[in-house]
């Protein structure tokens, strides 16, 4: 079971026994990993979680899904190529159109309001929910698993 947990300024990723901190915490918990924002590495593997370096954030690839944290507006070719179940947006990107154009399983606007994730979930069709500290989201509860499992 993958689960989301934010902070004010990051995330955690859990998935089994592993935790990895993207960006800044505070955390409650053991961290076996943290993946600073400034300093994305181009990919590192923490146990069963494995972090990429993309051109518009970062990749997230866990057991059962595949995150995409985007800190920059992206292309429609970027969002094409990069194939994500889990769409988060950092605050200040430009998110209906990454949205259509990523087509993900479930977005999330982090540190955003109630009414724009309606709004881009009414004209995409995507399921669309706003993250802010303290938010814990299961991944399996929105359905935003991969079809497949991939295999370690």
């Amino acid at each position: 079971m993958s689960v989301l947990q934010f902070a004010e300024r990051g995330f955690l990723a859990r998935a089994e026994d592993q935790c990895v901190l993207i960006g800044e915490g505070p955390v409650d918990q053991p961290i076996t990993g943290i993946v600073r924002l400034d300093r994305i590495p181009d990919a590192a593997s923490f146990g069963v979680i494995r972090v990429e370096k993309l051109p518009c954030g970062l990749s997230i690839q866990l057991p059962d899904s595949t995150v995409v944290y985007a800190q920059q507006s992206f292309s429609a070719r970027e969002a094409k190529s990069q194939r994500c179940d889990v769409l988060i947006l950092a605050p200040g990107v430009s998110d209906e159109k990454a949205v259509k154009v990523a087509k993900p399983k479930l977005a999330i606007l982090q540190n955003s309001t109630l009414d724009r994730s309606r709004e881009i979930q009414r004209k995409t069709g995507i399921q669309t929910i706003v993250a802010n500290a303290g938010t814990v989201i299961n991944l399996a509860a929105y359905s935003a698993r991969s079809g497949q499992t991939r295999l370690v």
